[in-house]
C-alpha cells in the first residue's frame, strides 16, 4: 500500500532490523487467559448529551463532514469519481482554513479533570483515532498534491474514524450503529491491507509500519467489534509513532496455541517501538522496573491526557466480559514491558480460524 505523506513528501525508515524475535514475543503470553467462547460484542460509548457545552453539536458536525468525505472518497476508490472532485470539495469547504481549526477546537476550554472517564475517553478517540492522520492527509489532497495511493488512504482512514466515532458515541448515528451490530465476520487480512507497508503520519511524527501476522482467521464478529479493535490499535500505534526513535513501528499479530487450531481462541497483538535511554529511565523510575502494565490503568502522560491506554484496556475487558481491569492486568490479557531497547505493548483479542471472510 502506498505511504501517507505530509505535503506530498515521503520517507521510509531504511535498513531497520525488527527489534524482537518471535520467541521473545511468545513469552508475552501468560497463563490463565480467558477461554474464548460464543460472544457478542455489545455497544460501548457515551451519549451525545454527555458532552458539555456546545461540543455535542461539534461532534455531529465532524461526523457529518466525514460522511460527506466518505461518499466521495469511496467513489474515487472505486473508480467512479475523479479525484479532482474530492479536491474541489475540500477547497469549497475551505477545510484547512476553516474546518480543521474548528474540529481541532473540540474540547477546548473544557475542564477535563471534572469530566467522567467515559467522556474523556470519547474526546480522546474522536480527536485521535484515525482523524489525526486523516486531517493531515486531507490538507495534502486539498492542495492537489496527493498521490493515487494516498487517495486510497483517505478512504480507509475516514471509514475507520466514522466507525470509531460511532463506537465512542452510541447514539451518534443510530441506524448505522444498528447495522454495525449485525453478524459479519472480519478477517485479520483487513488489518494487513490497512497497515502493512504504510508510512503513517500524525502531528509532528512519522513512522513506517512493519506489520506481520501469522494468524489468518477472523478477529471480529461484527463491525462494532472491529471498530473497538481499531480503537485499541490506533491508540497503540499513535503512541508508538510519537515515541519511536528509529522511525518504525512494529505490529505483530499471532495466534496462541488454541487459536492456531480450528475454532475460537486468543490472538496476541503486540505493538513495538524502540525508545531512547532517557525514555527508558523515565519509565523505570515511574513504574519501578521494566513491567509497565500499570500504564493501562491510566493517568500517566507525556503531553496528552493519560487515557489512551486505559481505553485500550477497557475495550479488551469489555470484549472478554471480565469483571475488572485488574483481572485483565493480572492474567496478562493486556500489558506493557521494556524489553532491550524497545517499548512493547500487547493485548489479546478473541479470534476464530473457521469463520468466513467479511
Amino acid at each position: 500500500m502506498a505511504g501517507e505523506t505530509t505535503k506530498g513528501a515521503t520517507r521510509r525508515a531504511a535498513g531497520v532490523i525488527p527489534p524482537l524475535t518471535p520467541g521473545i514475543l511468545e513469552a508475552l503470553a501468560a497463563d490463565g487467559l480467558p477461554t474464548v467462547g460464543e460472544r457478542h460484542f455489545g455497544v460501548t460509548g457515551i451519549a451525545l448529551a454527555d458532552f458539555p457545552g456546545d461540543d455535542a453539536g461539534l461532534v455531529e458536525a465532524l461526523y457529518t463532514f466525514l460522511c460527506e468525505i466518505y461518499e466521495r472518497a469511496r467513489a474515487v476508490y472505486q473508480g467512479s469519481l475523479d479525484a479532482s472532485a474530492l479536491v474541489a470539495f475540500l477547497k469549497a469547504r475551505r477545510f484547512s482554513e476553516l474546518l480543521a481549526p474548528r474540529f481541532a477546537g473540540l474540547g477546548a476550554g473544557i475542564d477535563r479533570d471534572g469530566l467522567g472517564l467515559g467522556v474523556r475517553q470519547a474526546y480522546h478517540d474522536i480527536r485521535g483515532g484515525s482523524y489525526n492522520a486523516l486531517a493531515l492527509l486531507l490538507e495534502v489532497v486539498e492542495d492537489d498534491e496527493a498521490l493515487p495511493g494516498e487517495l486510497e488512504r483517505v478512504y480507509l482512514l475516514v471509514r475507520d474514524h466514522m466507525k470509531i466515532m460511532r463506537s465512542a458515541v452510541h447514539d451518534l448515528d443510530p441506524e448505522a450503529t444498528a447495522a454495525d451490530q449485525e453478524i459479519l465476520h472480519h478477517r485479520v487480512e483487513l488489518l494487513r491491507e490497512k497497515w502493512a507497508g504504510t508510512e503513517y503520519t500524525i502531528a509532528g511524527s512519522r513512522a513506517a509500519i512493519d506489520y506481520r501476522s501469522s494468524f489468518t482467521g477472523s478477529v471480529a464478529d461484527c463491525c462494532i467489534e472491529f471498530a473497538a479493535l481499531d480503537r485499541v490499535l490506533y491508540n497503540l500505534i499513535n503512541n508508538a509513532t510519537r515515541f519511536a526513535t528509529d522511525g518504525a513501528v512494529y505490529v505483530r499479530v499471532d495466534p496462541l496455541a488454541e487459536a492456531a487450531a480450528e475454532g475460537p481462541g486468543n490472538v496476541r497483538f503486540a505493538v513495538i517501538n524502540r525508545i531512547s535511554a532517557g525514555q527508558r529511565a523515565r519509565l523505570r523510575e515511574r513504574f519501578g522496573g521494566d513491567d509497565l502494565r500499570e500504564l493501562f490503568v491510566g493517568g500517566f502522560t507525556t503531553g496528552g491526557h493519560g487515557v489512551g491506554l486505559r481505553i485500550c484496556a477497557d475495550l479488551v475487558v469489555h470484549g472478554y466480559r471480565l469483571p475488572s481491569l485488574r483481572e485483565a492486568l493480572t492474567c496478562g490479557l493486556v500489558g506493557a514491558r521494556i524489553i532491550d531497547d524497545s517499548f512493547v505493548a500487547w493485548f489479546h483479542w478473541p479470534g476464530r480460524t473457521s469463520d468466513a471472510a467479511a
